[in-house]
């Protein structure tokens, strides 16, 4: 499109009786209904985009609404060059994500400029007339810029009708090349209000569209908690328990191993899991560098000379890892799930059940939503027979089919499954460990499962722990005689 060139309204009468020089209201009486209701549609439009200091934010001038839009290019310029100093392949995902927006705004504030510098010529001669012609022009299209840039919504539509309006305009300035016939006066305030009532009605769109957007994501989100909650309730998982509460982990085995000062000088001597003892652990590195599925599994002895004698638990000198590994992981903003088997002072059986149909509701907790169209297909999968020793190995099955299922639904993230003390659930171990391997090597999305365990209480055998880790080929990790030593005979990590 031709640039614009400055406006000469001097040479022309518009809008007015060459004789008596005054207003003619019958060419302008589309011009003055979209004026009239220029304060009302300002009403509306606070109603509905509820935002702080809009009316400041409002441009009426043509100068200030060039302004307006200068400025939002150059908020959107400096949020996607920081997206590029992040992202060195930006070009494989320039239509993905928030980037995706970045570009709609680039495209829609330099058609929104393009249109305004072409109908500024409409304006000004509507102007022409001495009513406030300008200011609701302006104020409109203002308001139009305000919203769509501040919703970042991808509305093709409405860019293209603007470029459809913008082709009515006449390619040569209006205030050299048509004569001020009352006709073309009429046109001419048509097109004026024609613009306006457009510009009106999307600004009411993206407003209210955005609005039921929020309406909708939140109606959805209360609905996705309802049905989370719901699923809780038919698996039994309690609504807060010490097994998934970190803080209340960390306290006990802080008060085993972390000793008040007429115990340091003893427990000095003995080895102290740290994060730093945690890193230099080869098995452990191994394990979180993979790049698919793996299973660790940990185990040692606990000195009892180890501890805090005040305190005398069977907490395992390990345990501190599997919370370093959660608090690190949490950190990156990583999907774990998280269940000790031994949050309390002594050593107590756990059932296994307990800790399947929590981990199942952990999962789903990652991404509620899947529960919209497969709760009933998970709880009648889970189905609701008592667990006994009967059934145990078969519920074992039914439940990790399911948890197979809502792993693949959580995303292309990778999933973290951390079970602390292993060794007090009921039953044989083996079965435990022979499932968490199965899902590991099954399921298709990447999940990283590690258990510890401590091998003064575990009830596995050797020979068939080695079977597992024959079966298991590279999706397997373990260390089992990481054993509390005294410091000057510690061997080095493994």
């Amino acid at each position: 499109m031709a640039s614009k060139e400055p406006f000469v309204a001097s040479s022309r009468l518009w809008f007015r009786n060459s004789s008596t020089n005054q207003i003619n209201s019958k060419s302008l009486k589309p011009a003055k209904v979209a004026v009239d209701g220029h304060e009302a549609f300002k009403a509306r439009f606070r109603r509905l985009f509820r935002q702080e200091n809009i009316n400041d934010q409002i441009q009426e001038s043509e100068a200030g609404v060039l302004q307006q839009l200068n400025g939002f290019k150059e908020i959107v310029g400096d949020e996607l060059q920081g997206a590029d100093a992040k992202k060195n392949d930006w070009m494989q995902k320039r239509y993905a994500g928030s980037r995706k927006f970045g570009t709609y705004l680039q495209k829609a504030l330099t058609s929104f400029s393009a249109f305004l510098e072409s109908y500024s010529g409409i304006v000004e001669v509507v102007k022409s007339a001495g009513a406030p012609y300008g200011e609701a022009a302006y104020g409109t299209l203002s308001l139009l810029f305000i919203v769509a840039f501040h919703k970042s919504t991808n509305e093709e539509k409405i860019i293209n009708a603007l470029e459809e309006l913008q082709n009515l305009f006449p390619r040569v300035h209006l205030a050299t090349d048509i004569y001020p016939e009352e006709r073309i006066e009429k046109f001419v305030a048509a097109l004026y209000k024609e613009v306006i009532d457009f510009a009106r009605e999307s600004t009411e769109y993206f407003a209210h569209s955005s609005n039921m957007r929020i309406e909708n994501t939140e109606n959805q989100k209360r609905e996705n908690e309802e049905k989370l909650e719901a699923f809780r309730i038919f698996l039994g998982v309690p609504e807060a328990c010490d097994n998934t509460d970190i803080e209340k982990c960390k306290q006990g085995l802080c008060e085993a191993f972390l000793a008040p000062n007429s115990n340091q000088r003893r427990l000095a001597k003995w080895s102290r899991m740290t994060q730093e003892l945690l890193e230099a652990q080869e098995t452990y590195q191994r394990w979180l560098k993979c790049d698919h599925s793996n299973f660790l599994v940990l185990g040692g002895k606990t000195a009892p000379e180890g501890q805090s004698q005040v305190c005398m638990s069977t907490y395992s000198w390990l345990s501190p890892a599997m919370i370093f590994m959660f608090e690190k992981l949490r950190v990156e903003n990583k999907q774990v799930l998280y269940y000790c088997c031994h949050p309390q002072l002594r050593a107590k059986t756990i059932p296994l059940r307990d800790v399947v149909l929590n981990l199942l509701y952990q999962a789903a907790a990652l991404k509620p939503e899947m529960l919209q169209h497969r709760r009933q297909h998970f709880e009648v999968s889970i189905g609701k027979e008592v667990w006994c020793q009967a059934n145990r190995k078969e519920m074992l099955k039914k439940s990790f089919r399911v948890l197979n299922e809502m792993l693949e639904l959580t995303g292309p993230e990778t999933v973290y499954i951390i079970i602390d003390r292993a060794d007090q659930c009921e039953g044989k171990l083996y079965h435990l460990l022979e499932s968490l391997l199965a899902l590991t090597r099954n399921v298709t999305c990447t999940l990283k499962i590690a258990v510890l365990m401590d091998s003064a209480f575990w009830n596995v055998d050797l020979d068939d722990f080695k079977d597992l880790q024959e079966r298991a080929r590279n999706f397997m990790e373990s260390r089992l005689d990481w054993d509390q030593m005294k410091e000057s005979t510690s061997p080095m990590p493994k």
